[in-house]
């Protein structure tokens, strides 16, 4: 009876420090990803947006993963519907709103400004007043064009209709 005591609580101990060691390791990488995810926005989104002339880029996010950039937001992003708003409004940082139901884990990152809820979307982009939008959704004519429609296709038609919908004009143009 002891000896069997003993194994079971020699195995309890083990799988503790087995899962804190494995608990540990996926923080630690999720604040590296983290620190990765802000150097991207501090660095490449201002040149990308500007050598597009994207005042407001907005990413619609169905959750489970199906937004083509979804890692490059934050994992965070693939467990809930939410909209990700990035606004040039001068200066050498691009703003970064998520309007989310859930949004524990994107405020934990540190990598974004401003949290809302989806439904206050048309109001938080009149305020910024934009002049030109970007989505992501291609125009390819081809069913597999070389660089891939996978890469820059995670806004659905649907998704499509429904945000011109809530934008209304002008900014639905």
């Amino acid at each position: 009876m002891a000896r069997t005591t003993f194994v079971t609580l020699c195995l309890i101990i083990t799988g503790f420090l087995t899962f804190n060691t494995f608990a540990g390791e996926a923080y630690d990488n999720w604040e590296i990803a983290c620190m990765i995810r802000s150097d991207k926005f501090d660095y490449v989104l201002p040149k990308a947006m500007r050598s597009n002339n994207i005042d407001m880029w907005i990413i619609i996010d169905k959750g489970r993963g199906t937004e083509p950039l979804f890692q490059d937001f934050g994992d965070a992003t693939s467990n809930g519907n939410g909209i990700l708003i990035f606004t040039d409004r001068g200066g050498d940082r691009i703003e970064r709103a998520a309007l989310y139901g859930q949004r524990n884990m994107l405020a934990k990152s540190g990598i974004y400004d401003i949290f809302g809820r989806p439904k206050d979307l048309k109001s938080f982009v009149a305020a910024r007043n934009p002049k030109r939008i970007g989505i992501n959704m291609t125009t390819a004519k081809e069913l597999f064009p070389p660089i891939g429609r996978h890469l820059g296709d995670g806004l659905s038609h649907t998704d499509y209709i429904n945000l011109k919908k809530a934008l209304d004009e002008p900014y639905a143009s």
